[in-house]
């Protein structure tokens, strides 16, 4: 039976972001009182408009806004599948309200329910990422990463590609890259705003930095593996395995001072956030729980020596 008064919620095939866009009023406090569901009446008066300006665009407000709460109880909350949730996403975006979205408690939702499915299909893939990295980290980092994104995109101004043609509007949108990651370095530093997120961020470090050591472990023979196959003595063969992971591991050791640690310091630094000498050691802030006593790093150190007293004596 068809209810005469239930409001329509049929989704527009042809819908798009640019229908949206004049919306982003509405929309924001829709994302900021989620997960509250509202009325007309509620939405018009935290608008400071008349409830029929609301009327005028629920339509379009509908085809974003979850079924369930529509119907008999005419209330408005925010639907969080992939495609309703990109056209929102995407209409903050392009008028430069990022910022205001991702601090949202929808915002922050939908960060942390996309980052929980990306983490659950990356750990099938990778087992050892449980033992490193937990979902809270994952969240963590996308949501610094969210709101430096933001931070780029909020002086841009994209009205004008909808005067442009195909050419003109790849050509504008190479430079909002250009110009996104050129900001992106500077506003993720900014993001260490107390010695919390700082101490935090180092950690993750860490983190990356023993996964990074774990993986090399695991897959260093076959990396060499070509090579390695005309080596038949074994003795030769661990001795060049110890000898390539040394010198991986100080380069990859000087990039992550170089482009990890030395950013965050300064960044530390500039916001007056005391930053420790000792902070600039890996495993500072995390170790793993089979190294926290420093015997494996002693016994890699024995290795390394005895790798490389074999391979002199073999080269001799």
């Amino acid at each position: 039976m068809t209810l005469k008064n239930q409001p329509s919620t049929k989704r527009d095939s042809n819908g798009n972001v640019s229908d949206l866009m004049p919306l982003v009023r509405y929309l924001g406090i829709l994302t900021h009182k989620y997960p509250r569901a509202l009325s007309h009446k509620d939405l018009a008066e935290y608008a400071h408009v008349s409830k029929a300006a609301v009327s005028k665009v629920k339509d379009r407000l509908y085809e974003v806004c979850d079924d369930r709460w529509l119907g008999r109880r005419r209330r408005l909350l925010l639907r969080t599948d992939n495609k309703s949730a990109a056209q929102i996403f995407s209409a903050f975006f392009f008028t430069g309200q990022l910022k205001s979205l991702i601090k949202s408690t929808y915002g922050k939702a939908l960060i942390e329910k996309w980052v929980q499915g990306y983490y659950i299909t990356a750990a099938k893939t990778l087992p050892e990422l449980r033992e490193f990295f937990s979902q809270e980290d994952a969240i963590f980092v996308s949501g610094l990463v969210a709101t430096a994104v933001a931070d780029s995109v909020a002086h841009l101004d994209f009205t004008t590609l909808d005067t442009l043609d195909d050419n003109g509007a790849q050509s504008a949108i190479v430079g909002y890259v250009v110009a996104i990651m050129n900001r992106l370095g500077p506003n993720l530093q900014r993001c260490l705003k107390d010695e919390e997120t700082l101490h935090r961020t180092l950690a993750l470090r860490d983190r990356g930095w023993f996964f990074l050591l774990r993986a090399i472990d695991a897959r260093l023979e076959i990396v060499f593996m070509d090579f390695l196959q005309h080596v038949a003595d074994n003795q030769t063969r661990s001795a060049y395995l110890v000898m390539y992971r040394e010198t991986i591991v100080f380069y990859l050791k000087r990039a992550v001072f170089e482009y990890v640690t030395q950013p965050i310091r300064a960044a530390a630094e500039k916001r007056k956030i005391r930053f420790d000498e000792d902070f600039v050691e890996l495993g500072h802030f995390f170790k793993p729980s089979g190294l926290s006593g420093g015997g494996s790093e002693d016994r890699r150190r024995i290795q390394v020596e005895v790798g490389k007293a074999k391979l002199e004596k073999i080269l001799a």
